[in-house]
C-alpha cells in the first residue's frame, strides 16, 4: 500500500471527526439522517475496507461480531418489510448500519493488534481538542462560515456550541471523553498545562453546548471518577494518589478559573438552570415532547404482540425523530432490537472496565478510564437522545468497543499461556 495501514485507520479517525456534513447547504437532518452524513458513512466503510482488506483477525471476534451484525441487519428488515405501516426512501438509509458498525468496530480490532496505543491518544484527543476550541469560539460568532458546513443556520444564531457536529447534546457527549481524560491526568497528579488547557476547554464547550444530557453526564462522569480514584488508589494504596495535594491544587484551580470566565459562562448557566425549573414543574417544552413520543410508542404497541417483540419497522413516515435510545429500538425494532442494543452497550461496558482495571497501575490508565466511564454514561445520557446512532459518535464508540474487547482478548491469551 502507498500509505502504511496505520496512517490510514489513523486517518479515519480524523476523516470521522471533520469531514463536513453541510448540512446548511445540502438540506435539514430528518430522521437522523442527510447527504452530507451518508457521504461521511460512505468514506468510513470505504476506508475500513481498504484497511480491513487481506487481514487476519481474531477469528472468535470476527465470527461473533459478523453474526450479531447479520442478526441486527435481518432485524431491521424483517421488521420493516413486514410490520412498517409504510416505507418510504428514508428508512433506507436504516439499512447500511449493520455494516457500519461492524466495520467500525473491526476496525478498532484491527488497530489494537497491529499497532502501539499511544498514537490513537495522539491523535484522537487532540482532534477533540481543537474541536472543543472552535465550540468555544462558535456562541462569538467569529466561526459562522466554518459552522455552516457542520451545524444547522437556527444553532448558529441561536449561538449555541455544536464543533463539528450536528446537535449541541451530541458534542457534549463526545468531548467529555476528553474531560475525562484530562481530569484523570490530574487526580494521578500529572499538573502539565496541556492537561488543564484540556480540562478546561472541554467541560466550557460541554457548557456552551446548554444541553441538560450533556452537561449531567459530564458532571455524573467527573463524579464517578472521583470516587474511582478516591477508592481503589486512596483505599487500596494502588498508584500514586495524593488525596488532599491534589484536591487543593484542582480546586484551587477551578474556583480561580469560574470566576475568569464567570461572565462567558454566566449566561450558559442561567439556560441550565431556568430549563431545569421548568422540567420539575412540568412546564419543561423538551422533556414534553420527549414523554409525548414515549406515549405515542407505547400507544402502537397495543396493536399486536408481534409489535411488541418485533416492531413496527423504521417508520419514519409515522415517528421520523424519537429522542430517546431505547424507545428508539423498542418503537423500530421491539423487544428484540432493545435486548441487543442493550447487550452491545454492556458488553463495551464490561470490556472499558476489565481494561481499566488491568490498566490500574500503568500509564494507560487516563485513557482507559475515559472510556470506561464515557461508555457508563451512555446508558443514562441514552434517555435523552439516541447518541449510539449519531454521525461521528457512532464511529468512535465502536471503534473503542473493538479496541477496548481485543484488549480482553488478548489479556486471556497471555494469561492461558503462563
Amino acid at each position: 500500500m502507498l500509505v502504511s495501514r496505520k496512517k490510514l485507520v489513523l486517518f479515519s479517525v480524523v476523516f470521522a471527526l471533520f469531514f463536513p456534513t453541510f448540512n446548511s447547504l445540502l438540506g435539514g437532518s430528518e430522521g437522523y439522517a442527510n447527504k452530507g452524513s451518508i457521504i461521511l458513512n460512505c468514506g468510513i466503510m470505504l476506508i475500513a475496507v481498504v484497511c480491513l482488506s487481506g487481514v487476519r483477525l481474531d477469528k472468535t471476534i470476527t465470527r461473533f461480531s459478523i453474526w450479531f451484525a447479520s442478526l441486527f441487519a435481518l432485524l431491521i428488515g424483517f421488521s420493516t418489510l413486514f410490520f412498517s405501516s409504510e416505507i418510504i426512501f428514508r428508512d433506507l438509509f436504516e439499512l447500511h448500519r449493520p455494516v457500519l458498525y461492524l466495520l467500525t468496530f473491526l476496525l478498532g480490532v484491527y488497530y489494537h493488534s497491529r499497532f502501539d496505543e499511544t498514537s490513537l491518544e495522539r491523535i484522537l484527543l487532540p482532534s477533540l481538542l481543537i474541536i472543543s476550541c472552535i465550540a468555544i469560539l462558535q456562541p462569538f460568532r467569529v466561526v459562522d462560515f466554518f459552522s455552516l458546513f457542520y451545524t444547522e443556520t437556527q444553532n448558529i444564531i441561536t449561538k449555541r456550541a455544536t464543533g463539528t457536529l450536528l446537535n449541541p447534546y451530541d458534542l457534549g457527549l463526545l468531548l467529555s471523553l476528553l474531560t475525562f481524560y484530562s481530569y484523570s491526568k490530574l487526580l494521578h497528579g500529572s499538573y502539565k498545562l496541556i492537561n488543564f488547557f484540556c480540562f478546561f476547554c472541554s467541560i466550557l464547550a460541554v457548557m456552551m453546548t446548554q444541553s441538560r444530557t450533556a452537561v449531567f453526564s459530564a458532571i455524573l462522569g467527573l463524579l464517578i471518577i472521583s470516587l474511582f480514584y478516591m477508592f481503589f488508589f486512596y483505599v487500596f494504596k494502588k498508584g500514586t494518589y495524593k488525596t488532599s495535594l491534589n484536591t487543593f491544587i484542582i480546586l484551587s484551580v477551578i474556583v480561580f478559573l469560574v470566576f475568569s470566565l464567570w461572565s462567558t459562562i454566566s449566561d450558559n448557566l442561567v439556560y441550565l438552570v431556568q430549563a431545569s425549573i421548568r422540567l420539575m414543574d412540568g412546564n419543561d417544552t423538551s422533556a414534553n415532547i420527549r414523554l409525548g413520543q414515549v406515549e405515542k410508542i407505547l400507544t402502537l404497541k397495543e396493536d399486536s404482540f408481534f409489535y411488541l417483540l418485533f416492531g413496527n419497522g423504521v417508520s419514519k413516515s409515522v415517528m421520523d425523530i424519537i429522542e430517546n435510545q431505547y424507545f428508539l429500538y423498542f418503537f423500530r425494532y421491539g423487544f428484540f432490537g432493545l435486548l441487543l442494543l442493550i447487550a452491545v452497550m454492556s458488553s463495551f461496558l464490561i470490556c472499558s472496565f476489565n481494561r481499566l482495571f488491568n490498566d490500574l497501575n500503568t500509564e494507560r490508565v487516563h485513557f482507559s478510564m475515559a472510556i470506561f466511564v464515557w461508555s457508563l454514561i451512555f446508558f443514562v445520557a441514552s434517555f435523552g437522545n439516541p447518541f449510539i446512532d449519531i454521525i461521528r459518535i457512532q464511529f468512535i464508540y465502536f471503534f473503542l468497543f473493538g479496541y477496548s474487547l481485543n484488549f480482553n482478548r488478548r489479556e486471556h491469551e497471555t494469561r492461558n499461556a503462563k
